[in-house]
């Protein structure tokens, strides 16, 4: 079993005809939702919901791409890798 790692940031590109493209680094990430309705679930499919604390990003979801469900597992161990390698703790808020 090999174990994926990465300090590259989650990349988001929006738009049909004027292309946006954020990034989001996974240090900031706090917490991952995977969705799974009844319609992407018959077709194999999810949603991911990323929250963050960057706060021009601080909701993002992810959707049609595939094997996104073991790509979250992937991208939650190297956020938490990614934290702790920059000493981030997480703020609560009030």
């Amino acid at each position: 079993m090999s174990t994926a790692t990465t300090t590259q940031p989650v990349q988001v590109e929006r738009g049909l005809f004027s292309k946006v493209k954020d990034n989001l680094e996974l240090s900031r990430v706090d917490h991952f939702d995977v969705l799974k309705p009844l319609g992407m679930r018959l077709l194999g499919q999810c949603q991911v919901h990323l929250h963050s604390s960057d706060q021009g990003m601080s909701s993002v979801y992810l959707y049609g791409i595939p094997g996104l469900e073991g790509m979250a597992d992937t991208l939650r161990d190297c956020s938490l890798r990614e934290r702790a390698r920059r000493r981030v703790l997480p703020v609560e808020q009030m």
